[in-house]
């Protein structure tokens, strides 16, 4: 048995170092097509609503295995259409995810609520962790910035994730900001437009 669990630990081990790398190797490709001009989207309808539970469908097992409790607090009964590309979407998410749960220190909750404000969907993101200083905070979209703070020296990255999250976000029409303070955790919260329809449309395109 005691052989059993060590190896199930290792195994733990290997696969959490695995998506690590992973997603470090991701974003530093991510961002090699952006810096050299190459990233290109493929824009579509989405349902914002939709794509947000299937991140957080993939982020289900890593949330339970590292003990976190991920809660999707409030969402609108029906789609929440925007025109964007699918797979940048859940890039967004799944960095800002990675995001809490890096910088979280010992809490284990992540909230997120989403929902329509003033034509765009948006999506909250607040961990209850380490929290951000104002003055990092003009700071943390900037490529490579690593926060600053003892209590996270130990958090290993990149430091591309949110300056990828702001690129994607931009391009899209949409802006993110983040509420936080030291030792009170961090809240992003993003927009993306909402998908003119009909009339709405027809105007927007006689206007360019």
């Amino acid at each position: 048995m005691k052989d059993g669990g060590r190896a199930r630990e290792y195994g733990d081990y290997i696969e959490t170092e695995s998506r690590r790398l992973g997603d470090l190797i991701g974003n530093i490709l991510d961002f090699s097509s952006i810096e050299s001009g190459e990233r290109s989207y493929r824009f579509e309808k989405v349902d914002f609503a939709a794509a947000v539970a299937d991140v957080l469908a993939t982020f289900e097992i890593r949330a339970r295995e590292a003990g976190f409790q991920v809660v999707l607090e409030e969402r609108p009964t029906g789609p929440l259409w925007v025109r964007a590309d699918r797979q940048a979407v859940a890039q967004v998410l799944t960095n800002l995810l990675d995001n809490a749960f890096k910088f979280s220190g010992t809490s284990r909750e992540i909230r997120l609520r989403l929902d329509e404000d003033d034509g765009f969907a948006r999506l909250l993101v607040q961990d209850f962790g380490v929290g951000i200083s104002k003055q990092e905070q003009a700071k943390i979209f900037d490529r490579f910035h690593r926060v600053g703070n003892g209590l996270v020296r130990e958090v290993r990255g990149s430091g591309l994730g949110l300056s990828i999250v702001h690129h994607i976000v931009e391009e899209h029409g949409g802006d993110i900001v983040v509420e936080s303070a030291p030792g009170r955790g961090s809240t992003f919260v993003v927009r993306f437009p909402l998908a003119l329809e009909g009339a709405e449309l027809a105007a927007a395109e006689g206007a360019q």
